[in-house]
């Protein structure tokens, strides 16, 4: 089933084949990609990370999930959010990217906070995880007002571009998840 959320400033709705040179103008930027383990894509990348997040949306059951944010009123993709559930834990993976020239205005907490939301109202998992390079600052502060904690840092944990990345873990617990245990 398509998941439209709203938000006051935002759409999150399913990424389309049209979405795709949305989606390269910031996979394929240095900057946004810069802490990140993939990119800068090459189109032909970003057309085949479109095909997949296409086949991810008829999975039965649905593994994964990418979801564009919108402004409202605005056809142009900002970026994105997205989930990884894992198969065999009640639990899944979060993350975001968007492009440069939105950074600094909250668009990825409005778009993370409506997307934690429904998870909670909608899907049974207990917690969501995430990760980032210890020096993404940005990401970190995104991530804790949305309410995860830091669980800790694995050392020379990835290679990147520039080399050996630190990554700082992050969890959330699932309030809804948390009441349904209790009860």
């Amino acid at each position: 089933m398509p998941i439209q959320l709203e938000s006051p400033r935002l759409i999150l709705d399913e990424v389309t084949a049209q979405d795709v040179h949305a989606i390269h103008r910031y996979a394929s930027d240095p900057e946004v990609v810069r802490y990140q383990n993939w990119g800068p894509n090459t189109f032909q990348q970003t057309e085949e990370f479109v095909q997949q997040v296409l086949q991810w949306q008829y999975e039965n059951p649905r593994r994964y999930y990418v979801l564009a944010i919108r402004k409202k009123g605005q056809q142009r993709m900002l970026g994105a959010v997205s989930l990884e559930i894992d198969e065999q834990l009640p639990y899944a993976a979060f993350g975001f990217s968007l492009a440069r020239d939105m950074w600094g205005q909250g668009f990825a907490t409005e778009a993370a906070l409506r997307l934690i939301t429904h998870v909670e109202e909608r899907m049974p998992l207990t917690r969501l995880t995430a990760s980032c390079d210890c020096r993404n600052v940005a990401s970190q502060k995104v991530l804790r007002k949305c309410g995860f904690k830091s669980m800790g840092v694995i050392h020379q944990h990835m290679m990147l571009r520039d080399g050996m990345r630190d990554t700082m873990l992050f969890e959330l617990p699932l309030r809804a998840a948390a009441a349904a245990a209790s009860s």
